[in-house]
């Protein structure tokens, strides 16, 4: 296969996935002098997700078991929280890539950063 000169490609892995996860989900948070995240991926019989929590920068977030955290809140992404019809069409490929990123289950982010206003 030759690839389009036109086209742009990406290949992510989990750490680099995580860390768009965090970046995106960073713009919802609002914290005087920065904050600390914590986030992963978890999987089950309900299927792979990642979830995610942030607190103040002087927060530590070691301790927050996010297999806990995931059996107390609900979905609450842009199209979790959507109706059927507006989720992602879930095709072979979809499949694929999930399972795929579910066998990096283990990795851990930790992410500290301070945010310009």
């Amino acid at each position: 296969m030759k690839l389009n000169s036109r086209h742009t490609y990406f290949k992510l892995n989990s750490d680099d996935i995580l860390s768009i996860v965090k970046d995106e989900l960073a713009k919802e948070v609002d914290f005087q002098e920065g904050h600390t995240a914590k986030l992963n991926f978890i999987e089950d019989e309900k299927g792979l997700r990642i979830v995610a929590v942030f607190g103040d920068l002087d927060d530590s977030l070691k301790d927050v078991d996010l297999h806990e955290v995931d059996k107390e809140i609900d979905f609450n992404g842009y199209y979790s929280s959507r109706p059927e019809e507006n989720h992602i069409e879930y095709t072979e490929e979809r499949k694929r890539m999930i399972k795929k990123l579910s066998r990096n289950v283990h990795i851990q982010k930790w992410c500290n950063f301070f945010r310009g206003k």
